[in-house]
């Protein structure tokens, strides 16, 4: 088909539009890029089933992100000429970005009913409004995650889903070609020319938007870069960016699968057609067998002709690159043996070639041979049962999808993994969300009620409620310190910087820390061996250590129950040990304790990050010790934590 001029193509555009749109007039020295420009106008835009209302709607919304007005004073003269009055006009395109909360409104009308989105046609205003609202929300980029995306498709159905996204690609395109086209002028166009006077004077506000355009597109981007977010807030989005990163990565893993399945159906598919039209040509071109060879000798796959005896009529190059062997070399030997040293494999060959005899159908299967070589190869083999010179032969096709079989499985054991971190990630973002909401809900709590008793009770009451207070915002400070400390050993900036301490004060300090947080004098049983007062150790990664060693021990014991601490100092060493007799740890989660995120399997409704033991192996690590534990379910758990020390300065108080 020989391309068009960019004559012929413009007298379709104004033969279509009633119209040469200025749109396309930076296109008109090239043919081509105006053959492509209209093609997608005329497919994406003209002739895309979405209602013309709600095309124009859309249009005239997402042109608020073109830094040129040519696109949205189009589009509000076409709103206006399909009787949408200038008043609706403006408050469309001056309405604010939607918000998550009020996505999820629109979601939930769009979902309340599902029967009404399978024809968009004569869909409800109500509906219209929620379709336009959720769709500028796609548009945008604001669905990180790809759940919005999946919602759309679900409930518009696969096809209305393409047919919107289309229209959204196609929007943006026009807003690059625009921006890269500064010469063009909304003025000419006759969309402008019939309805801008009208517009303007039935709403003057709309000449002010119009003729600030320009400067109010450059504030909305200088806001929006302005704009700051809270600390927690950042966290959470950056958590949850890196889960859509893994999910991308995931999709992108299976997309390929997806794509190498499509393509062994295509080459089975091939595979069938050659194999027939070789069994047509084998009929009609008996007298030419030379010929007939000579194909099959092109043929990328292996070909074998052969009669129920395994004597071949046909052994192509391919097969011989297969299998090692040449055609003389297959029928002067057992070829099935040859190919299939196992008992076991040629009784399944075997029984496959019966099937086919008994059913006169074609059969696939993958298997694996033996070459000449000793290489074991992985084959997809089709054979086909066909009459041919009075008898029954078998037209045989080998695939070697060995590599293709390798690519697989390291694909399936990326995605395995890829699949666990991602799970693993989304279960520690639940459960830090969870444990971060509680500590603020007490707080409010406390507070509200704080504020009431203030004026009407005691000081000793209030005080009480300020403690609750104290206690709730010591926990959050705790797990924000857990995320930044394990985000800083991911990142591999946590450094040990030794210093001396007395190791005695800092632990018996610690115990009456924790003893005062739960309350009980009995919570923690102290106990000091050593004989050192200083010792050169790091505290900010020791605290760490005590902290979720002792706090997991109090945890995951019976109330009232006392939690043994000892530190001792020998042979060079600090020794601190942690036992607890509490719900224990199965043994099958042992090799996974220190790993981020992980919980033991009997942990039930008891809250947790997953978090704590694995500072406290990066802490341990980082002063180059050691930590040991032992367990058992229902009986208790000990840690054993050994720190090398510095003895440089350390003080014996013998």
């Amino acid at each position: 088909m020989s391309m068009r001029s960019s004559a012929e193509i413009k007298a379709e555009i104004e033969d279509k539009l009633g119209f040469f749109p200025p749109f396309f007039e930076p296109a008109l020295p090239n043919s081509q890029v105006l053959e492509n420009l209209w093609q997608q106008t005329l497919m994406a835009y003209i002739t895309n089933p979405l209602p013309v209302l709600f095309k124009e709607s859309l249009s005239a919304y997402l042109s608020r992100y073109c830094s040129l007005p040519y696109c949205i004073i189009c589009h509000s003269c076409s709103l206006y000429s399909l009787g949408v009055e200038a008043r609706s006009v403006l408050e469309l395109i001056l309405a604010p970005p939607i918000n998550k909360e009020e996505i999820d409104r629109y979601f939930s009308v769009l979902a309340a009913h599902p029967e009404q989105l399978t024809n968009l046609a004569d869909l409800k205003a109500e509906l219209t409004e929620s379709l336009l609202y959720c769709s500028v929300f796609i548009a945008t980029g604001k669905d990180d995650s790809g759940y919005y995306h999946n919602e759309m498709r679900h409930l518009l159905g696969v096809v209305n889903y393409q047919h919107l996204i289309t229209f959204i690609t196609y929007v943006k395109t026009c807003h690059v070609w625009v921006e890269a086209h500064r010469e063009i002028a909304y003025q000419l166009d006759k969309r402008v020319k019939d309805n801008f006077g009208n517009l303007i004077k039935e709403v003057p506000d709309l000449d002010e938007f119009f003729h600030n355009y320009q400067q109010r597109i450059k504030g909305e981007r200088q806001n929006f870069l302005e704009k700051s977010v809270e600390i927690a807030e950042f966290k959470e989005r950056e958590a949850l960016l890196q889960a859509t990163k893994l999910d991308a990565e995931n999709q992108e893993l299976e997309f390929k699968v997806q794509e190498r399945t499509a393509e062994l159906n295509k080459s089975n598919q091939r595979l069938n057609e050659e194999s027939l039209e070789l069994l047509k040509a084998l009929h009609k071109l008996e007298v030419k067998e030379k010929q007939l060879v000579m194909i099959v000798e092109k043929i990328q796959e292996g070909i074998t002709l052969s009669d129920i005896n395994g004597n071949f009529e046909v052994f192509n190059t391919k097969m011989s690159d297969i299998t090692g062997y040449s055609k003389d070399e297959a029928n002067n030997s057992n070829f099935l043996s040859v190919l299939y040293p196992s008992e076991d494999d040629q009784k399944q060959v075997i029984h496959q070639i019966n099937e086919v005899l008994a059913k006169g159908e074609t059969n696939d299967v993958e298997t694996i041979i033996t070459s000449k070589s000793g290489d074991k190869k992985s084959i997809a083999a089709n054979t086909l049962l066909f009459h041919y010179k009075d008898r029954d032969m078998f037209l045989t096709t080998y695939q070697d999808i060995t590599q293709r079989q390798k690519i697989e499985k390291n694909i399936q054991l990326s995605l395995a993994k890829e699949k666990e971190l991602n799970e693993l990630k989304a279960s520690f973002i639940a459960m830090i969300s969870h444990d971060l909401r509680n500590p603020m809900t007490t707080i409010f709590i406390a507070t509200e009620i704080l504020e009431v008793i203030c004026s009407k009770s005691t000081e000793t009451k209030a005080n009480k409620y300020i403690e609750q207070i104290k206690k709730a915002i010591q926990r959050m400070v705790e797990l924000i310190d857990d995320v930044l400390l394990i985000s800083k050993a991911s990142d591999r900036k946590l450094v040990c910087n030794p210093v001396s301490i007395d190791l005695t004060n800092l632990c018996s300090d610690l115990t009456k820390e924790e003893k005062f947080a739960r309350g009980r004098d009995d919570a923690i049983s102290f106990t000091n061996h050593s004989q050192y007062t200083n010792v050169f150790v790091d505290p900010s990664l020791l605290l760490p250590i005590f902290r979720n060693l002792l706090g997991n021990a109090i945890k995951y014991s019976p109330q009232g129950d006392t939690i043994q601490f000892e530190v001792d100092c020998q042979n060079n060493e600090a020794i601190f040990k942690i036992e607890d007799h509490g719900i224990g740890i199965p043994a099958k989660d042992l090799n996974k304790l220190f790993t981020s995120f992980h919980r033991s399997t009997n942990v039930g409704n008891i809250p947790g990050t997953g978090l704590g033991l694995s500072i406290v192996k990066n802490c341990v690590d980082l002063h180059g010790g050691q930590i040991e534990v032992e367990s058992e379910v229902g009986v208790g758990t000990k840690f054993i934590v050994r720190i090398p020390l510095n003895y440089q300065g350390a003080v014996d108080e013998n």
